[in-house]
């Protein structure tokens, strides 16, 4: 179907079809089968702004295929060209880099790990309408960002939970999340009350959390930012629909260890209900779409109608057996607890012998299991190939020297660094002054 001059709607075979047929998300391509120019499509995003913005309102989503989009500056240029405000992160859970302009990068946490659905910033009382995503690198398997309209959430909740969406609805929730004065690289709601408030500054950070409507109590240097309560169901005034706008999926999708950093709860103090939460997570999983990104995407979401996700999976599948074979593929064996996966590998070789140098190796990931938070060592852990514990003052010891005999050069721009994986460990030592954006590619 061709729309003007430009731009024509194409289908794909993940979208899902809703309210009278309506595609969910539109797809949108380039008329023209000749190449074109970014200017071109900044032009034709100018002159066909009221007519995307309409499509915005009747599906949720756009998701621009097939134009001249390469670069982080060219995201920025397409971001530009829809002339939307800007809206500032300040107060934002998770850590970002900013990459250039408006630009930042989405979620900086660990690719092993799945971001829930939610809508962006919900547990805040000021949020963005709109949100953009671009793929600037395609993904070989996984990785995808999955989105469900928001309506359709909260009528299925409705209909099997009612009285548990009527306490919502009339108590709205409450958000605690706990923030440190240093990064979690580890964990999806990671950003230390320094990044969420950009500045370094306590007082400040206290006036920004008050405009934001939250409170901030200090543990130390640990802040503990109370939200709420605050509306959990919206009504869309556009579509005339209520909305599932909320952030309960991230605090009940998180591992138990986790749960004490990010919770909710309902305004009056109630705890929410478990079992409601578990059928909600596997609500959003039937109802959401899930369209593989390709190199050049740029998705322009309705953040008042649509959650969005981030599926980064350790074996890049939702097929449980699938992810079994390639567990096997790599020598691990995968047990089922639920949803939750729990892979154990070994016994492997601690110390190797380098054969070119003649010496050996100290050859694992002692220092991982050993070096992470207590309270979240039981999803990472380590054991002699006996069974047997390992020495926790020995790893100690370890930690020590590792420090000791380390090198650390600051990285300048345009840095390459070449490692000899069978000789050299390495590590990562916490961000002190953002942006920070390191790239890495493995070779056999």
């Amino acid at each position: 179907m061709a729309t003007g001059k430009f731009f024509r709607q194409v289908p794909l075979p993940e979208q899902k079809s809703h309210n009278d047929d309506v595609l969910f998300p539109a797809v949108l391509s380039p008329t023209c089968t000749t190449a074109i120019q970014l200017s071109t499509f900044k032009e034709a995003i100018g002159a066909h702004k009221p007519w995307l913005e309409s499509i915005l309102v009747n599906t949720g989503a756009i998701l621009f295929r097939g134009f001249p989009v390469t670069s982080p500056s060219d995201f920025n240029d397409v971001v530009e060209a829809f002339g939307f405000p800007e809206f500032s992160y300040v107060g934002g859970r998770v850590p970002r880099t900013q990459v250039v302009g408006r630009v930042y990068t989405a979620n900086e946490s660990p690719l092993h790990l799945e971001v829930p659905f939610h809508h962006e910033m919900a547990y805040n009382p000021d949020f963005p309408t709109k949100l953009f995503f671009f793929c600037d690198e395609e993904p070989e398997e996984g990785g995808e960002t999955p989105i469900v309209l928001s309506h359709i959430v909260y009528e299925k909740m409705k209909e099997r939970h009612p009285d548990f969406v009527a306490q919502l609805e009339e108590h709205g929730l409450m958000y605690i999340t706990i923030h440190g004065d240093k990064e979690d690289p580890s964990s999806i709601t990671g950003s230390s009350w320094k990044t969420a408030f950009q500045t370094d500054d306590k007082k400040i950070a206290e006036e920004r959390a008050v405009k934001k409507g939250t409170k901030l109590e200090w543990m130390g240097n640990t802040a503990k930012l109370i939200t709420g309560p605050i509306p959990a169901i919206r009504l869309d005034e556009a579509s005339c629909r209520k909305t599932w706008f909320n952030s309960l999926a991230i605090a009940y999708s998180l591992p138990a260890s986790e749960r004490q950093n990010a919770s909710a709860e309902l305004g009056s103090g109630d705890p929410v209900d478990e079992d409601v939460m578990k059928d909600m997570l596997r609500i959003l999983k039937e109802e959401c779409v899930v369209i593989p990104w390709k190199k050049g995407d740029v998705l322009l979401v309705n953040n008042l109608t649509v959650l969005h996700s981030s599926w980064k999976k350790a074996y890049q599948t939702d097929d449980k057996n699938v992810a079994e074979e390639r567990a096997v593929k790599q020598g691990t064996k995968l047990e089922w607890m639920g949803n939750m996966a729990k892979t154990i590998t070994g016994p492997v070789a601690a110390i190797r012998f380098d054969e070119a140098t003649g010496r050996k190796t100290w050859f694992n990931s002692l220092a991982v299991a050993y070096n992470v938070p207590t309270s979240e060592k039981q999803s990472t852990s380590v054991e002699l190939g006996s069974g047997d514990p390992v020495d926790y003052d020995a790893m100690k010891d370890m930690l020590r020297i590792l420090k000791e005999e380390c090198v650390a050069i600051p990285w300048k721009k345009g840095d390459v660094l070449l490692v000899n994986n069978l000789t050299v460990l390495h590590s990562r030592w916490p961000l002190i002054k953002p942006p920070r954006r390191i790239l890495a590619s493995l070779c056999k």
